[in-house]
């Protein structure tokens, strides 16, 4: 083969063949450089720990963001914990609707898209016995896994209103675990005292399966749902039982803490129960001689004074 020969051979087969391979791969090599990049990330924030004897408290505020330019698809997030949880709620604002599924252990929430720059948040309250409540998480979608963002000060490119949303969900777990009011469970000192004086005034008239119904339900208790048990009591055809009830009703008046519209509707019940034996005056003498829950011992000496003799209390303080 002389040179001639070899030159029509480049010419006329390899250039060609090259420039076909340029504009066959060349497309493939721009939609792989230029395609958006699929980016799911997450971010921790712990809570202060609440001790109470050897129960630990904690709250956990999860931030879920599309950090990407690409949608996501099919988010799913796994919480394991070898504690228990005893709450969580869903943050967000963009009708993403997410699926929680708390029937047992592990917890999942799950979001069917996730676009750009959308975001959610997932609050829990843990729980745990003489250790501190620990979590781990796991967050994927089908495009890529989830990475978790450290919090520092490098971190300023999260938008003010993802931040503001994982701040307003430790917010309202916080709250939701201030006022909850469950047996056994960690609650503010003026909570614990409401609790203990409602117990000791529901001993104290023996309405044992009003207590053992709060016990069974773990319920939260008010004033004005005790009122309304009390109602539901007094109407009874046990004639003691109805005695009873009524002077839980207006002992509860004993308590200055309860609120005006809670102390209206008791009243209303006493009202209905008594009928024409009915006395505003006496209403008003109890209410007059109120004392808070902060002064216990003051307070249950009124209840036991005004349950021992309803009579006698109201004439001694006329």
């Amino acid at each position: 083969m002389n040179i001639s020969e070899f030159k029509k051979i480049i010419y006329y087969a390899i250039i060609p063949a090259f420039i076909a391979g340029i504009f066959t791969v060349a497309p493939k090599l721009y939609d792989e450089i230029t395609e958006p990049k699929a980016t799911l990330s997450y971010q921790i924030t712990k809570g202060p720990i609440l001790v109470e004897n050897n129960i630990q408290k904690t709250i956990y505020a999860i931030n879920i963001k599309n950090d990407g330019k690409k949608p996501l698809t099919g988010i799913s997030s796994i919480i394991n914990t070898k504690n228990s949880i005893e709450a969580i709620t869903i943050y967000e604002h963009t009708g993403l609707n997410p699926k929680v599924n708390k029937d047992k252990q592990p917890y999942s929430v799950s979001v069917e898209t996730l676009h750009p720059k959308e975001f959610f948040s997932i609050s829990l309250m843990v729980v745990a016995n003489n250790t501190e409540p620990k979590i781990e998480f796991i967050l994927r979608s089908k495009e890529t896994l989830g990475f978790v963002e450290e919090i520092t000060n490098k971190t300023q490119s999260i938008d003010f209103l993802s931040a503001l949303a994982a701040a307003l969900s430790v917010f309202a777990m916080a709250l939701y675990f201030l006022v909850r009011l469950k047996s056994g469970k960690i609650v503010p000192y003026i909570f614990n005292d409401k609790t203990d004086i409602i117990y000791y005034l529901l001993v104290k008239l023996e309405l044992l399966d009003i207590v053992e119904l709060y016990r069974t339900n773990d319920d939260d208790i008010t004033f004005r749902r005790l009122g309304d048990i009390l109602f539901a009591k007094a109407n009874s055809n046990d004639a003691e039982k109805k005695k009873n009830a009524i002077l839980g009703l207006k002992s509860l008046l004993l308590i200055n803490n309860i609120a005006e519209s809670s102390k209206k509707l008791i009243v209303r019940n006493i009202k209905i129960l008594e009928e024409n034996d009915y006395s505003q005056d006496e209403i008003d003498l109890i209410k007059s001689k109120s004392e808070k829950i902060s002064n216990e011992i003051e307070l249950r000496d009124l209840i036991d004074d005004y349950v021992k003799n309803s009579h006698n209390f109201i004439e001694r303080h006329t």
